[in-house]
């Protein structure tokens, strides 16, 4: 429902259509969502990000919800050797990274060793999206709204609170990595 809302922009009484429910229910199950995100567990976040406003702007977001900022990095080297350091609950990536790094690579190789959501904070959406049918990755466009990455946040831990999915989604998500970045190793995806 709170997809519905800040990501698709949907009104209260739209969704109130599409889900048959009253507006006031909508309004209070909606406010419940916002109020569930801010009671997440505590993570440790990775920001790849190579604009400071934006890391900034992305710190104080994560923070709202709970999470920790394990560190910020704007290169694609910075950001396979930091996510080495620790345990990581979430990355927020770009895509385009300084020094012609590339955010989709480091995804990539953080993927290759650790079990972690990654969520897409990017200007360039096309290059990971082909917008021919469902996509294996959690994508957020610049410019974006605080509630709608939010949101995509909150999809994203809930996908890999479960190990079938989560296993799932990785191997969906390697599987296009590899291919964006022309890698051809083989993809094992293992029965949940």
């Amino acid at each position: 429902m709170l997809l519905l809302a800040v990501v698709e922009n949907f009104s209260y009484e739209d969704i109130g259509r599409i889900l048959d429910l009253e507006v006031d229910a909508v309004r209070t199950l909606v406010a419940r969502a916002r109020e569930g995100l801010k009671q997440k567990v505590s993570l440790p976040v990775l920001i790849i990000e190579d604009e400071a406003l934006i890391a900034m702007e992305l710190r104080h977001l994560v923070q709202e919800m709970g999470l920790t900022v394990a560190h910020i990095v704007a290169r694609e080297e910075e950001a396979v050797r930091t996510a080495a350091d620790g345990q990581l609950g979430l990355v927020l990536a770009d895509i385009q990274l300084q020094d012609d790094g590339s955010g989709l690579a480091a995804a990539q190789a953080i993927l290759e060793k650790y079990d972690v959501p990654i969520v897409f904070v990017t200007g360039f959406p096309e290059r990971l999206l082909s917008g021919t049918g469902l996509e294996p990755a959690f994508v957020v466009a610049k410019p974006f709204s605080a509630e709608g990455l939010k949101a995509m946040i909150a999809q994203a831990l809930a996908t890999y609170s479960s190990d079938p999915r989560a296993k799932e989604h990785k191997a969906g998500l390697l599987a296009k990595l590899r291919q964006l970045n022309g890698s051809s190793i083989p993809v094992a995806v293992v029965p949940g």
